[in-house]
C-alpha cells in the first residue's frame, strides 16, 4: 500500500447548455392543467383521473414499511444554524389497469403536491403540481404533459479549455487500493449525494420554503437515481462483464437561508463551479448545487468529469486538494473536484421545466461518473429511426426518443472503467436513520396550518401567529395566498390574480379571484378554438398542440443537418419492396394556410415530393393538404407518388421550426442548424489512457509512430543544435585568434593583462 498523492493538475469539464428561448409553459407543445387526482393525504388502492385525451387507471402498490431519512442543514451566513434528520418523501409505485407494460411513479409532497411519472411502451407522461412555476403560487392544480412535447431551451452542448491549473500539494488523501483485485462485482452500489440548494434555488424555485424545496430536490433525485440504478455498466478489463444496480442514495440536503454575496466576476459557469468548488463540504462522494442564477449564455449545468486513473482528480471519490492559483502571490486554495451544478434560470430568467432541470442534472452525474459525451458512432450515436441519440450526446436530446434517457453503450464502458477503479473508494450501502422535522415556519400551509409566513418572518405578519393559525379577524394570508389582501380579507370576485404572458402561453387568459377562496384559480383557456400559435401549431384545449398532432403524428428531429431545424413529423410507412419503415421527414404545406411561424418556399430547394401515408383532415379543414418531403429519392409504392401536374410546387412551403431549437449538430437559427463553435473538452486523464479511436489507432501502430516521430521531429531538431554547435565553435575559434594577434602586435596591451614583453625604444642621440 503506498499514500497516493495528486500532482497532476485539474481539468475542469465545461459543459454549456445554451438556452435563449423564455421557458415556462412555452416550452410545452401541448399540456393539460388538471384537478389534483389524490385530494386526500390516504393513499387509496387506485386513483382514476384523465388527461391528455386519454384515462389514467392506476393502481398502486402497498407503502414501503421504511421511512428514508437524512440531514438536513439550514445554513444561515454561511454558518450552519439548524440539523434536522428530515423524513423523505416516499415515492409510490403501480401500474396501468391492463397495460402490464407500463410503470407509475406518484411522489406526494409536504404540503399534498402531486408529483408523477407514467411511462407506457409508447409514451412517458409527467405530472407536476402548477405551483412549481412562480406565477401560480398557491395553485392545487397540476401540470400534466408528455415527455415527447418538452421544447428543450437552447441546449447545445459545447466545449471550451481550462487554462492549466498549477500542480495541487501533495496531501495526506489516505491509503489507496491499487494492489487489491478490482471488479465491477461489489456489494457497494450506492453513491452518497449531497444535495446543496443555494439561496438563489431556495427563494426562488422552493418560494422560500424548505419542505417543498426537499419536495423538489427528491423528485428530481428519485427520476436521475432510476436512469443510473436501470443501466447494465460493462467491465471490460473483466470479460465484458454487466452489472446493475448502481446508483445514488441522499446523503444530506443543505439549503441556503440567506444571501450569499456572489463577486460581479462570477457571472461564468466556470467561475461559478470554481466557486462552488472553493467551498467546505464533509465527506461525501459527490456534491451537486442547484442553484437559479442567471448567467449571459443561459448555462444550465457543468461539472468535474471523473477519469479510470486513481492519479486524477475529478467526479466520484474525489478527495478535496491544494490547488495553486494563477494570482501573482501563487497562493494555494482548498478545492473539492467531486462537484457539479444546475441551474432552473435561464439565460432570461426564466425558470425551466423541472423535466428539462432533472435531464441537466442527469446528463452532469454522468460526466461525474466518467461518462465522455458520445463519439460520433452508429453503435453510440443511433439515428431517430433506430431509438434516437442516447443521454450523453454531445448536443441536447429532446426527449422524443427512448434512448434520450439511457446511457449508451460507450458510456456504460467508460462509466465501469471508473467504478472498476473507484467504487470501492467511497460506495457504500444505504443507511436511513433519524427524526423528522417540523413542518410550522417552512412558509408552506400544512396540515394542521391555517397559514405560515416562515419562522423569520413570523413576528412581522399581520395576518398569521408564530404558531401558524389566524390572528382574530384575519380570513386569509397573503403571504401564502395571492386572493388574499394586505389587509387579511379575501380579495373581491374578479381581481386580476393569474396574467399570463401572451408569448409564452397564447392559449390562456387571465384568472381572477372568485371572492370565496384565497385560493387564485389559475389562468382560463381562451374562447377561440383552433387559433395559430408558436411553431404553426394550435390552440387546443387549453394548450398550443403541436403542428405533428394536427396531423395525428408525433414531433421528430430529423437526422439530416440541413433538415434538422425543419418541422419534421414521424411516421410509419410501407417501402416498395413490401417493409414497413419508421420515417422522419420534413412536411410541405400550401403557402396559402395561415401559418404560424416562418417558412421557406419548397421551390429553392432540390425536393421529392410525397403523398402522407393517411387522411391528413383530422381538423376537419378540408382546405388544408399536407405532403412530405425527402432530398433522396424513396422507393416507395405509387400510392404515394405526386403527379406533379396537379400540384404547383411554387405555392408549397417548408416550415422552419424556431430560433434557439436544439438540432442535429447545435441550434436552429432562421431555419438552419448552427454548429456550436467550440468543441473541446478538458480530460481528467492523459491520452493514453483514453479508450478513443484515435488512441487505438495509436496503440495497434506504436513502433511506426515512434519511428515516424523520430523522423520527423528528432533527427531534423538533431541537425539545427549540430548546426548551430557548430557555427558557435567557428565563432569562439575566430574571436580566439584575434584576441591572440592582438596581443602580439599590442604589447603595451599585453603587458597591461601580465604579459611582460620587454618595451623596444628608439634612443636618438642628441
Amino acid at each position: 500500500m503506498k499514500i497516493l498523492k495528486y500532482s497532476v493538475p485539474f481539468l475542469l469539464f465545461f459543459h454549456l447548455i445554451l438556452c435563449k428561448e423564455k421557458i415556462e409553459l412555452k416550452n410545452l407543445l401541448d399540456y393539460d392543467i388538471i384537478e389534483h387526482p389524490m385530494p386526500s393525504r390516504n393513499v387509496p388502492q387506485n386513483i382514476y383521473f384523465s388527461a391528455l385525451n386519454r384515462n389514467f387507471r392506476v393502481k398502486l402498490d402497498p407503502l414501503p414499511n421504511t421511512i428514508r431519512k437524512t440531514q438536513i442543514n439550514l445554513i444561515y451566513n454561511g454558518e450552519i444554524t439548524k440539523q434536522h434528520k428530515f423524513d423523505l418523501p416516499e415515492e409510490i409505485h403501480g401500474i396501468l389497469e391492463n397495460e402490464f407494460l407500463s410503470k407509475v411513479s406518484i411522489l406526494i409532497g409536504s404540503n399534498g403536491e402531486f408529483y408523477a411519472t407514467i411511462k407506457t411502451p409508447q409514451e412517458i407522461y409527467l405530472f407536476e403540481p402548477l405551483s412549481y412555476f412562480p406565477q401560480y403560487a398557491g395553485s392545487r392544480k397540476v401540470l400534466a404533459y408528455r415527455l415527447s412535447d418538452v421544447i428543450l431551451p437552447n441546449m447545445s452542448i459545447s466545449y471550451d479549455e481550462l487554462p492549466k491549473f498549477p500542480h495541487s500539494v501533495p496531501v495526506n488523501s489516505g491509503e489507496t487500493i491499487e494492489r487489491q483485485k478490482r471488479s465491477l462485482i461489489t456489494d457497494k452500489k450506492f453513491c452518497g449525494l449531497h444535495f446543496i440548494a443555494d439561496y438563489m434555488f431556495f427563494s426562488n424555485v422552493g418560494d422560500s420554503d424548505y419542505a417543498k424545496t426537499v419536495d423538489i430536490i427528491v423528485k428530481a433525485f428519485n427520476r436521475v437515481n432510476e436512469i443510473f440504478m436501470s443501466t447494465d455498466f460493462i467491465d471490460v478489463d473483466n470479460g465484458n462483464v454487466t452489472q446493475n444496480g448502481f446508483g445514488f442514495y441522499i446523503k444530506g440536503i443543505s439549503i441556503e437561508t440567506s444571501p450569499t454575496p456572489i463577486p460581479k466576476e462570477v457571472y461564468t459557469a466556470k467561475a461559478l463551479l470554481s466557486k462552488f468548488s472553493r467551498r467546505n463540504f464533509s465527506s461525501a462522494c459527490l456534491h451537486h448545487f442547484l442553484t437559479f442564477t442567471r448567467n449571459p449564455f443561459g448555462v444550465l449545468g457543468m461539472s468535474w468529469i471523473a477519469g479510470p486513473s486513481l492519479y486524477h482528480l475529478g467526479g466520484i471519490c474525489s478527495p478535496a486538494n491544494y490547488v495553486e492559483t494563477r494570482e501573482a502571490d501563487g497562493t494555494s486554495v482548498f478545492m473539492a473536484p467531486n462537484i457539479g451544478f444546475t441551474t432552473y434560470c435561464d439565460s432570461e430568467g426564466s425558470q425551466v421545466l423541472s423535466s428539462v432541470a432533472e435531464l441537466v442534472t442527469a446528463h452532469e452525474l454522468g460526466h461525474s461518473w466518467g461518462a465522455p459525451h458520445d463519439p460520433d458512432t452508429t453503435e453510440c450515436t443511433p439515428s431517430a429511426e433506430a431509438g434516437g441519440r442516447y443521454l450523453m450526446y454531445t448536443y441536447a436530446v429532446p426527449g422524443y426518443s427512448p434512448n434520450n434517457y439511457r446511457f449508451s453503450p460507450c458510456s456504460r464502458r467508460a462509466i465501469g472503467r471508473c467504478l472498476v477503479s473507484r467504487a470501492a473508494l467511497c460506495f457504500e450501502e444505504r443507511p436511513f436513520d433519524g427524526l423528522p422535522l417540523s413542518q410550522c415556519g417552512n412558509s408552506r400551509v400544512d396540515p394542521g396550518e391555517q397559514c405560515d409566513p416562515g419562522f423569520r418572518r413570523s413576528s412581522e405578519d399581520l395576518c398569521c401567529t408564530s404558531t401558524c393559525q389566524l390572528k382574530p379577524g384575519a380570513k386569509c394570508s397573503s403571504l401564502n395566498h395571492q386572493c388574499c389582501t394586505s389587509t387579511c380579507q379575501l380579495a373581491k370576485k374578479g381581481t386580476l390574480c393569474a396574467e399570463p404572458d401572451p408569448e409564452v402561453s397564447p392559449c390562456l387568459s387571465a384568472g381572477r379571484c372568485d371572492g370565496q377562496s384565497p385560493i387564485c384559480p389559475g389562468p382560463l383557456p381562451i374562447s377561440e378554438v383552433g387559433r395559430r400559435c408558436y411553431e404553426h401549431g394550435h390552440c387546443l384545449n387549453r394548450v398550443c398542440a403541436p403542428f405533428c398532432s394536427r396531423l395525428g403524428l408525433k414531433t421528430c428531429i430529423c437526422d439530416k443537418a440541413e433538415d434538422s431545424c425543419l418541422i419534421c413529423c414521424a411516421f410509419d410507412i410501407e417501402m416498395a419492396n413490401g417493409e414497413r419503415r419508421l420515417m422522419c421527414q420534413p412536411i410541405a404545406a400550401l403557402a396559402s394556410f395561415s401559418l404560424a411561424g416562418e417558412t421557406t418556399p419548397l421551390s429553392n430547394g432540390s425536393w421529392n415530393l410525397f403523398q402522407l401515408p393517411f387522411s391528413t383532415n383530422i381538423l376537419n379543414t378540408s382546405a388544408e393538404k399536407y405532403y412530405f418531403v425527402t432530398r433522396e429519392n424513396v422507393h416507395l409504392p405509387r400510392d404515394y407518388e405526386i403527379d406533379l401536374k396537379l400540384v404547383n410546387i411554387s405555392e408549397l412551403v417548408i416550415m422552419h421550426l424556431g430560433n434557439n431549437r436544439p438540432c442535429a449538430v447545435g441550434i436552429c437559427r432562421n431555419g438552419l442548424c448552427v454548429e456550436s463553435k467550440t468543441q473541446n473538452v478538458g480530460r481528467l486523464w492523459p491520452l493514453f489512457l483514453s479508450n478513443g479511436g484515435w488512441t487505438i489507432l495509436l496503440w495497434d501502430n506504436i513502433v511506426a509512430v515512434i519511428v515516424t516521430l523520430t523522423w520527423i521531429v528528432w533527427i531534423p531538431l538533431s541537425c539545427v543544435v549540430r548546426l548551430y554547435d557548430k557555427k558557435l565553435r567557428e565563432t569562439q575559434l575566430k574571436a580566439a585568434q584575434a584576441n591572440s594577434k592582438a596581443a602580439v602586435f599590442n604589447p603595451l596591451e599585453a603587458e597591461l593583462r601580465g604579459n611582460h614583453v620587454p618595451l623596444l625604444v628608439d634612443h636618438q642621440n642628441n
